[in-house]
């Protein structure tokens, strides 16, 4: 009797060590599925920084178009100020053959 019950602890034992084993090489290929998408996430990240990196280059630059376009509109307003002002104080043809008849 007391042989059967180490039989059967041993056999126990070994059903669990199997079962052990199983387990081990079950948790190191999830630790290498997650190795191997930690890898691409890393990579995904890299890709992701330098596309920022451009994107922070071409803001960069539309800022000082922008600031261009902004000084040449301004300088257009000027512009078109005086021009509305002079045509104001413009006599027409009518009013100088006016005037010229008068003189």
């Amino acid at each position: 009797m007391r042989c059967l019950k180490r039989f059967a602890r041993i056999g126990f034992m070994e059903q669990q060590i199997r079962n052990l084993g199983a387990l081990i090489e079950d948790t190191n290929d999830n630790v290498r599925l997650i190795a191997e998408n930690f890898v691409d996430v890393k990579k995904g990240i890299s890709g992701l920084k330098r596309d920022v990196g451009e994107l922070k280059k071409d803001v960069k630059v539309i800022k000082e178009i922008q600031t261009s376009h902004t000084e040449m509109i301004g300088q257009l307003l000027v512009d078109v100020t005086v021009i509305k002002h002079e045509l104001k104080t413009k006599v027409n043809q009518k009013d100088f053959a006016k005037h010229v008849a008068v003189c």
